[in-house]
């Protein structure tokens, strides 16, 4: 792993968000087998779910609360809602099952609920509708919670920032936190048959037109004139759109991250759902997702084959496949979970902080993400090679003759590589590369700040080697484990009992090492439950320390991952779906 401290930022929500896009699956996004005839999918904040024909939920994107987490019993569900902060579902029983943060009781269904017929969620609350009786709980800053006792039987509701709206009686009525009007549904709405709640700004359907009203600041409440007939509107942060009668999708408002950018190709869509800062729709072809990508929102990575290597990166997660194919989930801050569309079969990958190199079975080297100093910039002279690291601004690779090339950033002299070197195997650290020569020894160069690249002169010959942010870990030749550089978390101090080992990872603050019998230990910091490896983890083959989660490859061909997952990272893609079936998969109209 190769993280640099400034960096971890990405290990927070700000950055793990600021980080996820299509997933990479050096292919294609997913509909071909989202073929849908009923709305199916359901945008948060950061996040996307989506119900199959079974009734099992899919969610991705941020995950810092456990919000895309689904509960692994959760039963045949027919609706889902997600925002910020945690998910609810609808089962096919009517019963209503939460997920996620419950700092205010948001995840608490009322026992006296009875069998609902809808959900929302909001950022801190929750609402659901049970025979036309409206129930909200969780947080009640604002008095959002507090249905009015006049309310009548509701059909739909929605649920923003600190306000709640609900059709009722063919009228919209909104309560709690009013700021700029958006709770001040106009008296001349008429017949109203939905609503949508934003941040700062509420829109709803009344006789097909669309009227939105509350904040303008991003010009969210100005519906295009000569909109025409309207089925269903949906509101992110400060953007609009809306669902035609003849299905096609028009958008309005904020377009920082392309939230509005309807793509011309768009099939006939049968539902739209709007999150923060990006839009989705359903089609006969399935789902497609424009705007903010930064947390994976936008796609849902499919389940990799048989995996024969994995990465892991700052806060993010990368595995190849027997067959070549790449996967990438988690963060996604600049991209580096994006593989290229015609990246072809995958020899080896590296995850970097936020950037990832991987090398084709060609030779060809190909990097993506975060470019700033140019550590994804591969050289055009490079040729073919054979290996490829990325550290935490910079790159390296083997090309022929054991030569080592590197590019990207050179601040500590990371990218200067030592004349004459000829090397086997290399890894790239936070500001430090370390290669093993064909004669066995392990050689390092770059930031020497907490003695990272100090070798021991007493190391001998090794057979694996691994730079973490500012500490080195090797595998001398008799199986045993030496570590070195910043110690701050015991990341350097391995166990004395650990035994032989076949191979070491340096994470951020921590290490594992791979034993000879497959089994897996780890010393270092735990903050994120990094170290603590499944009990019933099985035999590993292979090992990845990302910055403060782990993945072990297991001997069947299958990847676990334990440690942080705000981003995402350590949750395994689950979705396979049977490509001779064709799946009906229902969700409600999201309102947000």
């Amino acid at each position: 792993m190769k993280i640099t401290r400034i960096l971890l930022f990405v290990l927070t929500l700000g950055a793990a968000l600021a980080g996820f896009a299509l997933s990479a699956q050096a292919v294609q996004p997913i509909p071909d087998q989202l073929v849908a005839t009923t709305p199916i999918i359901a945008a948060g904040d950061f996040s996307t779910c989506v119900v199959d024909a079974e009734g099992a939920i899919y969610c991705w994107g941020a995950n810092e609360f456990g919000q895309t987490d689904v509960p692994a019993n959760l039963g045949a569900a027919t609706q889902v809602s997600v925002n910020a902060r945690h998910a609810c579902a609808l089962l096919a029983d009517g019963s209503v099952r939460c997920w996620g943060d419950n700092s205010f009781g948001q995840l608490d269904v009322p026992l006296s609920l009875g069998a609902a017929t809808l959900v929302r969620t909001g950022a801190s609350e929750t609402c659901a509708i049970a025979g036309g009786a409206l129930r909200c709980w969780g947080d009640n800053l604002a008095g959002q919670i507090d249905v009015p006792a006049d309310l009548g039987a509701a059909t739909d509701v929605a649920v923003g920032t600190l306000y709640v709206c609900a059709v009722a009686n063919n009228a919209v009525r909104c309560w709690g936190d009013n700021t700029l009007g958006k709770a001040d549904a106009p008296a001349d709405l008429g017949t109203a048959s939905q609503v949508a709640a934003g941040n700062a700004h509420t829109c709803a359907v009344a006789g097909g037109a669309v009227r939105c009203w509350g904040d303008n600041s991003a010009g969210q409440t100005d519906v295009p004139a000569g909109l025409g007939a309207a089925t269903q509107v949906s509101i992110g942060n400060n953007h609009s759109c809306a669902l035609l009668a003849d299905g096609n999708v028009r958008c309005w408002g904020d377009n920082q991250y392309g939230q509005r950018d309807v793509p011309i190709d768009l099939a006939t869509a049968s539902q739209i759902t709007a999150g923060d800062d990006h839009t989705c729709v359903v089609t006969a072809d399935g789902f497609r997702c424009w705007g903010d990508n930064s947390a994976g929102q936008r796609s849902l990575t499919r389940k990799p084959g048989p995996v024969q290597t994995v990465a892991t990166g700052a806060a993010y997660t990368c595995v190849v496949a027997v067959d070549g194919v790449l996967t990438c989930w988690g963060a996604n801050t600049y991209g580096q979970t994006d593989a290229p569309t015609d990246l072809g079969s995958v020899s080896q990958v590296s995850a970097g902080v936020q950037h990832t190199c991987a090398v084709d079975d060609s030779g060809l080297v190909r990097c993506w993400g975060d470019d700033q100093y140019g550590q994804s910039t591969v050289p055009a002279d490079l040729g073919a090679a054979s290996v490829v690291g990325a550290g935490s601004a910079h790159s390296c690779a083997i090309v022929a003759g054991g030569a080592v090339r590197c590019w990207g950033d050179d601040f500590a002299q990371q990218t200067t590589v030592p004349a004459g070197l000829v090397a086997t195997s290399l890894d790239a650290g936070g500001a430090h590369t370390c290669a093993i020569t064909d004669a066995g020894l392990l050689r390092c160069w770059g930031s020497n700040a907490e003695g990272q690249i100090a070798v021991p002169g007493s190391l001998g010959t090794v057979t694996h080697a691994s730079a973490g942010d500012q500490h080195t870990c090797a595998v001398r030749s008799t199986g045993a484990v030496r570590c070195w550089g910043d110690d701050f978390f015991g990341q350097t101090e391995v166990p004395a009992d650990l035994g032989v080992v076949s191979q070491v990872a340096a994470g951020n603050l921590h290490t594992c090492a791979l034993l000879a019998d497959g089994s897996v230990r780890c010393w270092g910091d735990n903050a994120d439950g990094q170290l603590d490896a499944p009990a019933d983890l099985g035999v590993a083959s292979q090992l990845s320390a990302g910055g403060a989660h782990t993945c072990a490859l297991l001997a069947d061909n299958t990847v676990r991952c334990w440690g942080a997952n705000r981003a995402g990272q350590t949750r395994v893609p689950t979705y396979d779906p049977e490509p001779a079936r064709t799946p009906t998969l229902y969700l409600p109209m999201i309102v947000r």
